[in-house]
């Protein structure tokens, strides 16, 4: 219902799964549930990618949209990074 309401005020919705999620204009932390992919979209226009603070894994954000890898029972924590290709 929030995320309805949210989305009909022109909020961007960054995640549409039911995971606990914290976004702001530097990190990303999910604590994924279950073993499903999880997909992202960042209201980006430039390249940036996400380096995760726990291990080192680095995703790329592409067109805005990014795939992460997924475990269940895990929490992860990213740090927005601009994409390699910027520097």
């Amino acid at each position: 219902l929030y995320r309805e309401m949210a989305r009909s005020a022109g909020v961007h919705i960054y995640y549409e799964g039911n995971d606990p999620t914290y976004i702001n204009s530097r990190l990303l932390g999910i604590h994924m549930q279950s073993g499903t992919a999880r997909e992202i979209a960042f209201p980006l226009r430039q390249p940036v990618r996400l380096e995760e603070l726990f291990d080192g894994v680095e995703v790329q954000v592409e067109n805005g949209i990014c795939r992460l890898p997924h475990e269940a029972g895990v929490t992860k924590l990213y740090l927005l990074k601009q994409s390699s290709s910027e520097t």
